[in-house]
């Protein structure tokens, strides 16, 4: 970088005894601003007095004093402070440009280590200006001797009553930079650390500050050209580590294109959320880990991240250019399930389900696992427990094509049913072409598979009972359904299809049902029990069948061309039942046309009118 040297005054005579005294100026970086130093000056043959000395860059100052003497080994001392100071012009022209390695650090680490020089540097300053962040009461205290840099002092405030401090020790070893220190860190409040980090300088004092949770943390810091160690890391959310509740050890490597972050980690209670908000792109995390590869071990009792707490917490697992090896993951208690679960899965940090694949096997026990399936971004209802679920998983080419199939087998206990599913799902060359689910559950109470089918039976039904399920299709089209089921003595058969099967299932199709006697029947589909023994009346006989075309919603049920029997008594036509609404009864309207109906058991009990339980 080019520099220039101006000096004017006057010396006492022209011999080595000769003294200097003057002014000069220091200026490096060109006409294009240009860092400058100004000082008087008065010299020695056996030393140097700078005083009145003034560091310009970027429109801010630095003033002080600085000494420097020669007659043995030589030495300097320099001290600097200033109420403001922006540092980036500065570090421009004194850092290495890039550094070695590439990592953001490499350039700090290749700064000269001169042997031939001793020497110290003290510089405070109230507001130091780094590119995006201000640094309060900023202090830096530095000694060299015999090609040993010692940082004495290193500290700073930032945002969110956030204090850091740096010290340690950075040597030549092997012909290689190599810093050994401690780092110890305290924010008061670490969201207000992160609404600090992201607005610009002039939005800080603009915008509110959130509240926050505190945070701690204390760790040796080993730093090379392309590496940086965190070991006998202790942290936690609060301003005393007596008894930290992580502790650990992180490092962070340049491999290639992409760093690798590999982490062995021992937490009690701890939640990691507002640490990820520090991160850059915490607004979307897939961002950051698709471009860092990870490698992670750790074992926590409590451990709280995006949102949801994992309980008794047992991983190691790696994460390399967006495919996740998960060699052993047990967890007592995930959003209310308890998991294990090993396997390889690539295309994990896009954020698309369908980039997703690759073999994995796991089991999932609990009262409930819903929840665990919506963090895989399935909506799904909680079902109710216990349930003990072995999953397999697997992607490979189907046999008539090189597209990729993905299998999923579930086989299991959900609340007594025995379960047992294949999912397969074909991918074409625009994305997926087809989903294939075949299903069946068992239990020996027939009343728990419907009520897992979200109707309301009877506690009076006892008969055992089966549901098999078959589904076809694929995206937003009509998927085609073949459902049956037998409880007791009772078969129902629905044939058909359903749009939008997983979210707002619509049906449309025939439905078929035969049972030894129409009680049962109203029983399992929990019609009223008055209106069940109206119904028993109008049959006075045995047997039941039911033939329709249907159209089914969570809202409403159309029946069109209607043929049943029950008993003596035969009902056809069509029919339209539509679910209340508010304060609104539901309602059911069409036109029925049957060989006989006794309404004297309606009729005129209360007054001349129909009895609510009617």
């Amino acid at each position: 970088r080019p520099a220039r040297f101006l000096f004017s005054g006057v010396a006492t005579q022209f011999s080595a005894a000769a003294r200097l005294d003057g002014n000069g100026r220091l200026e490096i970086g060109g006409d294009d601003a240009p860092v400058r130093v100004d000082s008087g000056l008065v010299a020695t043959a056996q030393s140097a007095t700078f005083r009145n000395l003034v560091l310009s860059a970027g429109g801010t100052t630095l003033n002080g004093a600085a000494q420097a003497r020669w007659a043995d080994r030589p030495v300097f001392s320099l001290e600097l402070t200033s109420e403001n100071f922006t540092a980036a012009p500065l570090l421009e022209r004194l850092l290495p440009a890039g550094g070695a390695g590439g990592m953001p650090h490499s350039s700090l680490l290749a700064l000269p280590l001169p042997g031939w020089i001793d020497g110290g540097v003290h510089v405070s300053v109230a507001a130091l200006a780094f590119p995006g962040a201000i640094v309060r009461n900023a202090e830096l205290t530095l000694a060299l001797a015999n090609g040993v840099l010692d940082v004495e002092t290193a500290r700073g405030e930032l945002g969110g009553q956030t204090e850091i401090s740096l010290t340690g020790r950075l040597i030549r070893r092997d012909d290689k930079p190599d810093f050994d220190g401690r780092i110890d860190a305290r924010s008061g409040n670490l969201a207000a650390l992160a609404h600090w980090l992201s607005a610009d300088n002039g939005e800080v004092n603009a915008r509110p500050v959130p509240r926050g949770v505190p945070f701690s943390l204390r760790t040796r810091l080993r730093a090379t050209p392309d590496a940086l160690e965190f070991t006998a890391l202790t942290a936690d959310h609060t301003r005393d580590l007596a008894t930290p509740s992580l502790r650990g050890s992180v490092g962070y490597r340049s491999a290639g294109n992409r760093p690798l972050i590999d982490a062995e980690l021992r937490a009690t209670n701890f939640t990691a959320d507002p640490l990820l908000a520090l991160l850059p792109g915490n607004d979307d995390p897939l961002k950051f880990l698709a471009s860092n590869d990870i490698a992670l071990r750790m074992r926590s009792e409590s451990l709280g991240i995006w949102g949801e707490e994992f309980r008794g917490l047992l991983v190691d697992a790696s994460l390399t250019d967006g495919t996740l090896d998960i060699r052993q993951l047990e967890a007592d208690d995930i959003a209310g399930a308890r998991l294990s679960f090993s396997g390889q899965l690539s295309g994990v940090t896009t954020g698309r389900r369908d980039d997703v694949k690759g073999n994995f096997t796991g089991h999932i026990e609990g009262e409930r696992f819903g929840g665990l399936l919506a963090l895989g971004n399935f909506s799904v209802p909680d079902a109710s427990g216990p349930v003990s679920i072995e999953v397999t998983g697997a992607s490979g080419e189907a046999a008539d094509s090189d597209l990729r199939v993905d299998t999923l087998t579930l086989k299991g206990t959900v609340r007594g049913s025995r379960v047992d599913a294949v999912l397969k799902r074909r991918h074409g060359k625009s994305g997926l072409e087809g989903l294939d689910i075949v299903a069946n559950a068992a239990n020996d109470e027939g009343r728990v598979l419907l009520e897992q089918l979200g109707l309301e039976p009877r506690d009076g039904l006892t008969a055992p009972g089966s549901v098999s399920l078959q589904l076809e299709g694929a995206g937003d089209e009509p998927y085609r359904v073949n459902f049956r089921a037998n409880i007791g003595s009772m078969t129902l058969t629905a044939n058909g299809r359903a749009t939008n099967p997983f979210e707002a299932l619509r049906f449309e199709g025939r439905a078929d049902i035969a049972a030894s006697g129409i009680l049962s029947v109203f029983s399992a589909f929990g019609a009223p029990e008055p209106l069940t023994r109206w119904i028993g009346k109008q049959a006075s006989g045995s047997g039941f069948v039911f033939s329709s075309a249907v159209i089914w919603d969570k809202q409403s049920l159309s029946l069109s061309g209607m043929e049943s029997v029950a008993g003596n008594f035969r009902l056809s036509g069509d029919a339209l039942w539509r679910a209340g609404e508010g304060d609104k009864l539901p309602s059911l309207t069409g036109t029925l046309e049957g060989n006989a109906l006794d309404l004297t058991s309606l009729v005129g009990s209360e007054d001349e009118a129909w009895p609510a339980a009617a």
